[in-house]
């Protein structure tokens, strides 16, 4: 069952269809890029007294940002250049326009599962007006705001502006909404940035695509450290994320007996009749489920909850990279 709503087109580098279908597209982005444009021009960023560090993608979804962004707060936590990190995202999926620090005693649907991923490690502000989500966070005693995502949103100047891309899927056929993944174009999108910081292996040749004269930080995503899973036991899987595969192929290299995979489009606002039916399939499969962090966020409360896993992943920047990467952060900081 396949119902994610990344069209396969976008990253699917051959094929005749796939060209087709992108040529066929490519004349509608012009819409996309003229109202991007307009939003920008009729828009005057504003700036706030503490440091702002985006990280965002040029695509839509599954770069890795969110795990990117925790990996960062704790290398800068750790060496003592900012003690009172805030994280500072649009809440995607929830129903809070801000700004306002994520609450867990209300609702947990309100904020999202972005939102309640990032609040684990940091205290987190959700605000659809970035620029009135960093004021908050400059009166609440903050030293630097870290962006989950935001890069195209021009209200907030930014001191540092990374662009995280998952080296498994790079910028996909490079072609802008709806013909590709992009959200702007390359030149465009290059140009607006700092770095770069590469998820995983780069099988798509982004080192020969990435411009010369601007800094490339290597990370790798790797399921945390101590997880444990029950080998012998069967499972059934389900997503809602950008890149189901992703998920489907750590479980596999994890070992786990894979009876049954379910995906659903990226942020699938889960419902009750969800999880009955993903229940009833793990007692006729005899078969325990297990899914994401992030879509366990968004899984609405029952007492069937508490038997479902999760896969616990971690983003780590290399060894080498992190004197490299702080260097440059206090270099655009200071």
């Amino acid at each position: 069952m396949n119902r994610s709503n990344t069209p396969t087109f976008w990253y699917k580098r051959a094929g005749l269809l796939s060209k087709l279908s992108a040529c066929f597209f490519s004349p509608f982005s012009i819409f996309y890029k003229t109202a991007n444009k307009m939003n920008r021009a009729l828009t005057t960023p504003r700036s706030v007294s503490i440091p702002v560090i985006c990280l965002g993608n040029l695509n839509i979804g599954g770069a890795g940002k969110t795990p990117t962004s925790i990996a960062l707060s704790k290398i800068l936590t750790e060496h003592n250049d900012f003690m009172a990190p805030v994280f500072l995202t649009r809440g995607y999926g929830g129903n809070v326009s801000g700004p306002e620090f994520v609450d867990m005693s209300k609702n947990i649907s309100l904020w999202g599962d972005e939102a309640l991923l990032l609040n684990r490690h940091a205290r987190t502000i959700v605000s659809r007006n970035r620029y009135q989500g960093a004021e908050l966070a400059t009166r609440s005693n903050a030293d630097v705001i870290i962006m989950d995502d935001g890069l195209q949103n021009p209200s907030l100047e930014k001191n540092i502006s990374f662009v995280v891309v998952d080296g498994t899927y790079g910028f996909g056929n490079q072609k802008t909404l709806p013909a590709g993944p992009l959200r702007t174009p390359l030149k465009e999108g290059f140009e607006a940035v700092d770095a770069f910081i590469i998820i995983g292996e780069d099988q798509y040749g982004l080192k020969d695509i990435l411009p010369e004269n601007k800094p490339v930080f290597r990370a790798i995503t790797k399921v945390t450290s101590g997880w444990r899973a029950d080998k012998k036991k069967k499972y059934i899987a389900f997503c809602g994320i950008a890149h189901p595969p992703k998920f489907q192929k750590t479980l596999e290299e994890k070992g786990l007996n894979i009876e049954k995979f379910v995906s659903f489009p990226d942020h699938h606002p889960f419902t009750d009749k969800d999880l009955k039916k993903l229940k009833k399939s793990s007692l006729k499969e005899d078969a325990l489920l297990i899914t994401t962090e992030k879509d366990y966020a968004r899984l609405p409360e029952s007492d069937f909850k508490d038997s479902i896993l999760t896969l616990p992943i971690e983003t780590h920047f290399l060894a080498q990279e992190k004197k490299a990467l702080l260097k440059f952060i206090k270099d655009h900081t200071s």
